[in-house]
């Protein structure tokens, strides 16, 4: 298709496309291609596509129309100094409205050489284009030739699940002129839109329904020639916006314009300092040239697709969540089948294959990804590669693109779309586990923009929104919390981020601990749990982190007896030993002692008496040492328990009455009353 009406010889095609086969196996191989192609791409009754010999191979000219050679004639065109700055206005926005990578996923030697060529030049349009004045749309002239007109994007896999989902989008075109799908990237956008406006189509709920693919635009101003060129083949016009106002009325009835991947020409917050393309987002981006189309547009309808919201009045914005249950597994089954046609789903593998789903938080695209290597993985090793990492995973299909070959690629583009401050705040959520509130995030983040800045990366589909027992709480899903806390790594701000969460950790257990006896300890003990995976974080940095000991051990013995309670008996255990043998916490602090009273009361709830004493004498002495009376009291009534369950009575009374005189001394009825009662 790059040389139409070039003749090219057989051999020189073989060479070049089966370099490593046979002469026999290369002919039989191009035989059945131009088979296969002849079958797919010549209409029946219509004009030859080919003109093959027994010696060579060409495309007929007539029968075609390249968009890359299109391209290719008008950037040359737009770089001709000696044209009128409209007429070079023209030809390079119709170029880059034509561009897109030309062989996605082919890594053979001419496809990456030609790639690279039509690159470099798309390149030079782009910076050619950004170099002109400002042209009126009233100057640009009309162009000779017409593109091509797109319709929507064949389907080759199965779409699975989603029902409800298509039902109400659906019932929303009905009522609403602008549904937006948001959800992170590799959540199924684009195939659910397009499923719906396949149905549409059947169903005849729209007289037209048009494709409009923005995902390689690079400047906003290039929407309009793509809109023009997926709704008619007429050459573009002085006034494009009132030619597609033209083109739209003139159809009868309903029109439904699918407008995938917009969230990339939307205007921001600046990036990195640089907010240079805000002013041109602002006068041709998508929400002014929607709102001008429906303005002047009665019939017309708009589905669009991003991971952040157009923000226009009567948008109806449908989140998309990840798959759940039954569909998840179906989905992997399904993809695992294009690869390799014996899997089934059975009750021997349908555990893993669940486990699989729930460590790619049920993200369509994480699991076309995953499933596609069980063509050499077992599940159990693909799902113990998984539970390390899943930024790995990486597609093998050639037609994929770029952005989505890859769960790491997905969220890059995700990333590349953030101002600087937004991706300071999306680093510092990454140190989160589960969910969390807004007290901590501005505990971890501190700046009087956090709020909004939270605001804004919900709004981008970055972040995920819960009611939890009357709270508002948040969390990343896992795929983007790996991603974002790797670039947290990369800045630098790691350790200062975690101290800071374990920090909070801190002042928040001990805030909560007087709660555990109230009314209202039941509730507090849920929370307890909710924070229970930013506890273990908060734990785990500070015991391998150096300079940390004293709020760790700190924390640790805050958390005695909500470990107590709720049975985590054992795990608090391993972490009394861990925070209590830090080289740099063995001083006498209240922190320490407060972790050996911890450990002492765990152990002997596990009746390992002697450890438990040692554990309850060393807090004593170091309360002894800080003259803290209800330190003092507290572990002496520890001694005692220790001693009474051992049946030492005697020591145990000893223990209880020099505890019962420091309860009088310091007033603390309710200390009082529990050493009574023992």
């Amino acid at each position: 298709a790059l040389h139409a009406g070039k003749a090219h010889a057989r051999e020189f095609l073989i060479e070049l496309l089966w370099p490593d086969t046979e002469p026999a196996t290369g002919r039989n191989n191009q035989s059945k291609a131009l088979s296969m192609l002849k079958r797919q791409l010549e209409p029946e009754g219509g004009k030859s596509l080919f003109d093959a010999n027994h010696s060579t191979i060409q495309l007929n000219p007539e029968g075609i129309r390249v968009d890359a050679q299109r391209f290719e004639a008008l950037v040359k065109r737009g770089l001709l100094t000696r044209l009128e700055t409209a007429e070079r206005h023209t030809a390079l926005s119709e170029a880059l409205a034509l561009w897109a990578p030309p062989f996605p996923g082919i890594y053979d030697d001419w496809a990456i050489e030609e790639q690279e060529r039509l690159e470099a030049l798309a390149e030079q349009a782009r910076e050619a284009l950004e170099s002109l004045p400002e042209v009126s749309v009233a100057e640009t002239p009309i162009a000779a030739t017409a593109p091509i007109v797109h319709s929507l994007p064949v389907a080759f896999s199965r779409f699975l699940g989603r029902e409800p989902e298509r039902v109400a989008i659906a019932e929303q075109l009905q009522m609403a002129r602008l549904v937006t799908l948001l959800g992170p990237g590799g959540v199924g956008k684009t195939r659910l839109a397009l499923e719906v406006a396949r149905a549409s189509q059947e169903q005849k709920a729209f007289t037209r329904v048009v494709f409009a693919s923005l995902a390689e635009l690079p400047l906003p101003s290039l929407i309009l020639p793509t809109l023009r060129r997926a709704l008619t083949d007429a050459a573009p016009a002085a006034d494009p916006l009132a030619q597609l106002v033209t083109t739209i009325n003139a159809i009868p009835g309903r029109v439904l314009i699918l407008l995938d991947n917009l969230e990339h020409l939307l205007p921001a917050e600046s990036r990195d300092g640089d907010d240079s393309d805000d002013a041109e987002k602002s006068r041709f981006g998508p929400a002014r040239i929607v709102r001008a189309l429906l303005e002047s547009c009665p019939d017309l309808v708009f589905l669009a697709t991003s991971r952040q919201p157009l923000g226009m009045e009567g948008e109806q914005q449908v989140a998309l969540e990840p798959l759940v249950g039954a569909t998840g597994v179906e989905l992997f089954v399904d993809r695992a089948r294009a690869v390799r046609p014996d899997f089934t789903l059975h009750a021997g593998n349908k555990a893993e294959i669940e486990a699989i789903c729930t460590l790619l938080d049920g993200l369509p695209l994480a699991i076309e990804l995953a499933a596609a290597w069980v063509r050499v993985l077992t599940l159990p090793e693909l799902r113990e590669r998984l539970e390390k990492e899943v930024l790995w995973l990486e597609g093998r299909r050639r037609d994929l693109n770029p952005r989505q070959k890859s769960l790491e690629a997905t969220l890059r583009w995700s990333w590349q779309l953030l101002s600087a401050e937004q991706k300071r705040l999306l680093c510092a959520l990454s140190v989160f586990r589960g969910c969390w509130t807004l007290d901590a995030v501005e505990a971890v983040h501190r700046s009087p923009d956090t709020l909004d800045l939270l605001y804004n990366l919900v709004d981008k589909s970055l972040v995920v929104v819960e009611q939890i027992s009357d709270t508002t709480r948040f969390r990343l899903l896992e795929t983007i919390r790996q991603f974002a806390w790797e670039r947290l790594e990369e800045s630098g701000e790691q350790e200062r981020v975690q101290g800071r969460h374990l920090q909070y950790f801190l002042a928040f257990t001990r805030d909560v601990n007087p709660k555990l006896t109230g009314p209202a300890q039941k509730f507090w003990y849920e929370r307890l749990e909710q924070e229970n995976g930013n506890a273990r974080t908060a734990l785990a940095f500070g015991t391998t982190c150096r300079g940390h000991a004293e709020p760790v051990q700190a924390l640790a013995g805050a958390l005695m007896k909500f470990w107590w309670i709720r049975g985590y008996i054992t795990e608090g255990r391993d972490w009394y030993e861990k925070v209590l043998s830090l080289p740099e916490g063995q001083s006498h602090t209240p922190a320490r002692a407060d972790a050996l009273y911890g450990a002492g009361a765990l152990v002997n709830f596990q009746a390992e008496y002697t450890l438990a004493e040692h554990y309850s004498q060393q807090s004593l002495v170091i309360r002894r040492a800080l003259g803290d009376k209800k330190g003092i009291a507290n572990a002496l009534q520890l001694r005692g328990l220790i001693a009474f369950d051992q049946k030492n009575y005697a020591a145990a009374r000893t223990f209880y009455e020099e505890g019962l005189g420091l309860r009088r001394e310091l007033g603390d009825l309710s200390g009082l009353s529990t050493l009574l009662n023992n």
